[in-house]
This record gives structure tokens, sequence and C-alpha cells, in this order.
């Protein structure tokens, strides 16, 4: 597994608006067996779908002038990438300040492929003197939002796998607001 050698912003940070995110997402493909599993979880714990489900790779700030050299140093990677294959495992209650909700999150297990995945936008970021936001190894999946504040931790049945086949380049403007400025897919389908 690769070393990790970046620098982050001390000390970590909730999300604000103007952030950027690095996010992996399923194709509509993949994406059917992921919604018919938050479906299922909504019947038990209510609240609402999180749209787009994600893993978030990384979060950061940059200026305007890094966002084109970003963008074309992740396409060159997603072109050299497979697509990600991630087991979920359990849900897990959790509070976000920042969209101030109970949201209802599965872990995701150990993947060796997705953490040097996750190592080398890391370096693609220190490469253009980005900082992210925090030592992160994607390892959460937001799957409801607003849920019943009593919910113990749950196995998650039916499993699907996740498979992160698009990756997203993204700019937060509030709690469940978003911009998409770039998407890419892994492997050869390349830059959409």
């Amino acid at each position: 597994m690769q070393e990790r050698k970046t620098t982050f912003v001390e000390p970590p940070r909730e999300a604000r608006s103007g952030d950027m995110c690095i996010l992996l997402v399923p194709s509509a493909e993949h994406e059917k067996a992921i919604l018919d599993t938050q479906k299922w979880l909504r019947k038990r714990y209510g609240g609402s779908l999180t749209r787009p489900v994600h893993i978030t790779c990384q979060r950061f700030c940059c200026g305007r002038d890094q966002i084109e050299l970003l963008q074309a140093n992740l396409a060159e990677l997603c072109v050299r990438s497979s697509p990600i294959w991630v087991e979920m495992d359990r849900a897990s209650p959790f509070y976000s300040n920042f969209r101030r909700a109970q949201l209802l999150k599965a872990r995701l297990r150990a993947d060796r492929l997705l953490s040097e995945f996750a190592c080398k936008i890391e370096a693609i970021l220190a490469s253009l003197g980005i900082y992210p936001h925090y030592p992160w190894f994607p390892n959460l999946v937001t799957l409801l939002e607003d849920i019943d504040e009593h919910v113990v931790d749950s196995s998650i049945d039916p499993d699907p796998p996740f498979v992160a086949d698009d990756l997203l380049l993204s700019r937060i403007h509030g709690p469940g607001s978003y911009q998409t400025l770039f998407k890419a897919s892994m492997g050869e389908g390349g830059v959409k």
C-alpha cells in the first residue's frame, strides 16, 4: 500500500459552502441494487434517500486556476483505473452538524483498491498545492437522511456491493445542494 505523505488542513473541520469534493458514485447500471437497499432501509428507519449515493474520497478548497488542472489529472487517473467494488457492512446513525440531520451511514469493509485510489487522489491534490481538510480513507456511504434518532447499528440486508464506476468533482453550495463540475468514468469510459 502507498505511504501517505499529504499535508492536511489543521484542525479538520466540517463541510462549508464553497468546499470541493471528489466523490465516487455507481453508474446507473449498478445504482439500482443500492437504491433497492435504501428503500428497504427507509421502511425500517424513515428518512429520505441520499442522492446521489456516493463515497466521499476527499474534501478541500482550491482556486479556480487549479480546477482545470485537477480535472485533467482526475480524468487521467480514471482512465487508468478500473471500477472499484466495495462491500457495505453495517448501518449506523450519524449526526451531521452541517446538514443538521441524523443520517444513516453504511460502513464499508476495508478494501485495498479503494485505499490505493484514495492515496492517488491525495497525491494529485498535493502535486497541485491543494490541502485536503482531513486525513481520511473513504469508509462510509450515506444512505438515508433525517432518520429516526433512535436507530441502532444494523446489518444491511440485502447488502449489495457498492460499485464505484464514476468519479465526480463537485462544489458544495449548502446542505443537500451541490454542483457537479466534472464527471469521468473509470476505465476506458473517460470524461462525460
